[in-house]
């Protein structure tokens, strides 16, 4: 054992508590209520829960079993998808019955038990005591047994180091939802007002606006179907991935060979070419249909429903499952790809789709149905190209948070693995 490291369990260091849920047809419980109350599900989302799930009333936790945690309280879920996820409370607040509370104490740093629990949520499931869906419980929860550091102020030094890198990814997150938010906008604004002359956003108070095939657009613009679109030679017949007996089963994968992409491996404007299976090349020239190619605009329509991504440039070959659309332009004097791919991910597109859907028995718009949507666009390729353009470099700015993100996590992990295991020590002084 290491210098200065000792095994203890959980239960040896802090007190615990469960928590209850008061009794949700009593109203005077749930009405008007003062105490902050969290379920286990904010444990999914949150490693610092700041806000509470509700209020319940004081005579709610007088009549229940739940029961109020202080601020550094390090909560454990219990039962069903989130078991085994951690959070430390930086409120004080009740919770539910899914909820152990591992109380702070003298004895250990809250944040470091975070992130050894956090580290170790694999080895806690394996306690599992359900059948139907993952379950622990209090006294399985107080029996964690660690090799932690003896004193609490180099568990607390270790944690500290930790969380910088939380606190990285914390507000690189938060960038990154308010550039989607800045986006959303720029997408609703662009993709019904369009850019004018000036290169202004247009305003139904300066600018004639137009019903064209039962969508109002400015003046300038068109409003065709795909089918239309198709006809008049703008984009290729619209096409998806072979069915029947010509299609890929599980059998035919390999580890490398030509991506078949299926509904799944499309989502935020990205294919996922790593995680995607493969069919070897002999197999991608024998089947029918299905051949995507660079710059097409891939479109799930099955399950998966609406998720829309560019085939990149540097990708020559790549087969469809019937999940998968493509679209293809070929005439780009008439039509920028890029433009078509925003005005697909946009709302009216969108919910169009949604609506089509309906009128099936699942999440499916087959080909069929799929030209009978409708397509917005200014009739000059340079304002599609301005609106792309914006459009663009918003997405591009979102991309490289994430990908800032993805670093951040993959840093913290490796901080995880060998400051809480002792593999590496902190150097005295050295915070």
């Amino acid at each position: 054992m290491m210098r200065n490291w000792v095994r203890k369990k959980i239960k040896d260091f802090a007190f615990t508590t469960s928590g209850g849920t008061p009794n949700t047809s009593i109203k005077e419980y749930w009405e008007n209520g003062v105490i902050p109350w969290i379920n286990s599900g904010e444990l999914s989302r949150n490693n610092f829960i700041r806000i509470p799930t509700t209020y319940i009333s004081e005579k709610a936790l007088k009549n229940s079993s739940a029961k109020l945690m202080p601020i550094g309280t390090v909560v454990i879920a219990l039962t069903g998808a989130t078991t085994g996820m951690t959070a430390l409370l930086e409120i004080e607040t009740s919770g539910n019955q899914s909820i152990t509370g591992i109380f702070p104490s003298e004895n250990h740093d809250s944040l470091y038990l975070l992130y050894l629990l956090q580290l170790n949520r694999n080895s806690i499931l394996s306690f599992n005591t359900g059948s139907a869906q993952p379950h622990i419980n209090k006294q399985i929860v107080d029996d964690l047994e660690f090799i932690i550091p003896e004193e609490k102020y180099e568990q607390a030094r270790i944690s500290k180091i930790i969380r910088s890198a939380d606190e990285a990814i914390y507000h690189t997150e938060a960038l990154i939802a308010k550039y989607n938010r800045i986006k959303t906008g720029l997408m609703q604004d662009l993709l019904t007002l369009g850019i004018d002359e000036r290169g202004n956003i247009r305003s139904k108070a300066t600018h004639k606006f137009v019903v064209k095939n039962g969508i109002e657009v400015p003046e300038e613009w068109e409003v065709k179907t795909v089918g239309v679109m198709t006809k008049e030679k703008i984009i290729d017949d619209i096409q998806d991935g072979n069915h029947g007996e010509k299609h890929p089963k599980a059998s035919d994968f390999v580890e490398e060979g030509v991506p078949f992409i299926m509904a799944t491996d499309i989502s935020s404007g990205i294919i996922d070419f790593k995680g995607c299976k493969k069919i070897t090349t002999s197999q991608y020239k024998s089947l029918r249909i299905g051949f995507a190619k660079s710059n097409d605009i891939l479109l799930s329509h099955k399950a998966s429903l609406g998720f829309v991504a560019i085939v990149p440039t540097s990708v020559n070959e790549l087969m469809l499952t019937p999940q998968v659309t493509y679209y293809r332009v070929i005439n780009e004097k008439r039509l920028s790809y890029k433009y078509l791919s925003f005005y697909m991910k946009g709302d009216a597109f969108q919910s169009s789709l949604s609506n089509f859907a309906k009128q099936s028995t699942r999440d499916y718009i087959g080909i069929t149905m799929q030209k009978d949507m409708k397509i917005a666009y200014p009739k000059s390729i340079v304002e599609q190209l301005k609106i792309s353009e914006v459009l663009d470099e918003s997405e591009k700015e979102i991309l490289s948070k994430k990908i800032i993100v993805a670093k951040l996590h993959a840093l913290k992990a490796g901080l995880m693995s060998d400051l809480l295991s002792g593999k590496v020590r902190v150097p005295e002084g050295m915070i």
